[in-house]
Order: C-alpha cells, then sequence, then structure tokens
C-alpha cells in the first residue's frame, strides 16, 4: 500500500477516514450525515478534527490528495496483479511447449527409413 495512504488512514480514525471516502465520492455534508446516521453539525466538527489532523485548511485539498493516493494504490494493486498474472501465464506457456517437444519426442521415431537411406549413400 502506498506510505501517504498509510500514514493518512494511521492519523484518521475510522469515523473521520468514513467521513473523507464519502466525501471522496461525491456526497455532501449533509448526505454523510444520512449515511452515518449522524446530524450535520457532527460532520462539520469531524471536518474540523480532520483538517487539523491532516494539516490542512482546505478540504478541497485534503478529499484531491486522499482521490490521487488512493488511485495510486489501486494502479500499484493492479501493476502486481497484472505481473502475478503474467508470470502464471509465462509458467504455462513454458510447460506447453516442454510438453509438446516431449510428445513430439515420443511420436518421433528413432530412425526414420529417410535418416537410414541417407547414412547408406
Amino acid at each position: 500500500m502506498h506510505r501517504l495512504k498509510k500514514f493518512i488512514e494511521a492519523q484518521l480514525t475510522p469515523r473521520e477516514l468514513s467521513i473523507l471516502q464519502l466525501a471522496c465520492d461525491g456526497f455532501s455534508d449533509k448526505e454523510i450525515a444520512t449515511q452515518l446516521n449522524l446530524k450535520p453539525p457532527t460532520i462539520l466538527t469531524y471536518w474540523t478534527r480532520i483538517r487539523e489532523k491532516m494539516g490542512s485548511r482546505s478540504r478541497i485539498a485534503i478529499v484531491s490528495t486522499y482521490l490521487r493516493v488512493e488511485s495510486e494504490s489501486r494502479i500499484e494493486a493492479l501493476r502486481q496483479q497484472l505481473k502475478q498474472q503474467k508470470e502464471h501465464v509465462n509458467a504455462g506457456a513454458d510447460d506447453f511447449a516442454s510438453q509438446v517437444m516431449k510428445k513430439m519426442d515420443e511420436l518421433r521415431p528413432e530412425s526414420s527409413a529417410t535418416e537410414k537411406w541417407k547414412a547408406l549413400e
């Protein structure tokens, strides 16, 4: 996980993190309050705490930073997933090629009539 994301998540309480994530999803304070069964003034109190902990006055800056960090974290996770799938596919292709070569060796006669004829010439 991205270091900055870990830092942000370590600084915030689970409730503060929920509020931040809902804000990132585009919810207004009133909608966040409804989602979390809280009153809108309580959400404002949480935003004050979040701004203090994050060292920013701007809610927009906090939300945009978290969105960027979250996106980078997801991209990194997808890169890791793709790398594992590629390794799996490559291993499967190597196994398949090995099996084909083995089967070809099994089907190939030790010495064909053509090879025997060339040897007599």
